[in-house]
């Protein structure tokens, strides 16, 4: 049963990979960090209206509809040919061995470091058993729910609890932001098996965060802080950009507190470079402020507050109703 779960798992994240693929006209490797992205923040909707196992069902469901709905229309416009170029690629060749390899290297792995006892393993836990995004233990520090609800999602599609699927997800959430770098490669094979080094490699590089002993989200704001820098220097500004840019950031907000303050760090230096390119093309002072890069940043900005905004507004919510619910106990 956990095998057949673990393999309906990786049909739901590839469905969305292909559906943004053929989107975006973008091979797999540079959408399979949108399809966990999108799985998360649509899990967080479900949760903070709390219908999260319905969102577990909808977001099933979707990813299969979205998969027929792109083969189907590829069929039609005779271009099935060139949507198997997008999807089979170095880039989810190594994602579909990673996935499996990680599998069998975390199946019954523990955690033993200690805020995963503290914090960070029993929030998720608490989150699988109660279906409720914020922890029913008492006096303890709330964080926003990324990536405890994308843990949720790994364990509620494999059917049980496990310290060893929290892993699972940390790595494989962490691997896929590296997957665009295969891009880089251009059919080289020496190329491609340098970036498979490099991006197993590079998370080990967060010795103090220890990405491959916990599931601690610390080292992922790092990886994110990269992954945004490399699609808004390197990446041709398209709709693909823009959408990236956008979920990213509003991934970011929800990791912890700190990831409000990254988000608003980069978005302030991404304008900087902005206005110091266009201050050197000498244009005006208006005609950065209007411009298109300006008002993309500038919805980002949106973006963000509006994300953490309703993160805050959902626990002063919560918290009225656990007053309100301890009020009329005290009463009776």
């Amino acid at each position: 049963m956990t095998i057949l779960g673990y393999l309906f798992l990786y049909t739901i994240i590839i469905s969305f990979s292909i559906f943004y693929a053929n989107i975006f006209q973008k091979k797999i490797e540079k959408t399979i960090f949108l399809s966990l992205i999108s799985i998360t923040l649509l899990m967080y909707i479900f949760g903070i209206i709390d219908k999260l196992q319905i969102g577990v069902i909808s977001i099933s469901v979707l990813s299969i509809a979205l998969l027929a709905f792109t083969i189907f229309k590829n069929i039609k416009k005779g271009t099935l040919k060139e949507l198997e170029e997008k999807t089979i690629t170095t880039g989810s060749i190594f994602f579909t061995i990673i996935f499996f390899v990680f599998i069998i290297v975390t199946l019954k792995r523990e955690l033993t470091n200690w805020d995963q006892f503290t914090y960070w393993s029993i929030a998720t836990k608490d989150l699988f058993y109660t279906n409720h995004l914020l922890n029913a233990i008492p006096n303890v520090t709330q964080y926003p729910p990324i990536p405890n609800i994308l843990q949720y999602f790994f364990m509620k599609i494999i059917g049980n609890y496990s310290q060893g699927i929290e892993i699972f997800t940390t790595w494989i959430l962490g691997i896929s932001f590296f997957l665009p770098l295969f891009e880089k490669a251009n059919g080289k094979k020496i190329a491609n098996v340098m970036i498979s080094a490099i991006i197993l490699c590079m998370p080990a590089v967060f010795q103090m965060l220890i990405f491959y002993e916990s599931s601690y989200p610390d080292a992922l704001l790092g990886i994110i802080i990269g992954e945004l820098s490399y699609i808004y220097f390197s990446e041709e500004k398209s709709k693909y950009k823009i959408f990236s840019m956008l979920i990213t950031f509003s991934f970011l907000t929800l990791i912890k507190p700190t990831g409000v303050v990254i988000a608003i760090i980069l978005l302030v230096t991404f304008f900087v470079f902005e206005y110091l390119t266009k201050r050197n093309s000498k244009q005006k002072i208006k005609e950065i402020a209007f411009s298109k890069e300006a008002k993309i940043l500038f919805v980002t900005l949106l973006i963000i507050v509006l994300t953490y905004a309703s993160w805050l507004i959902y626990r002063k919510m919560e918290d009225t109703k656990t007053q309100h619910t301890l009020s009329q106990i005290v009463r009776r």
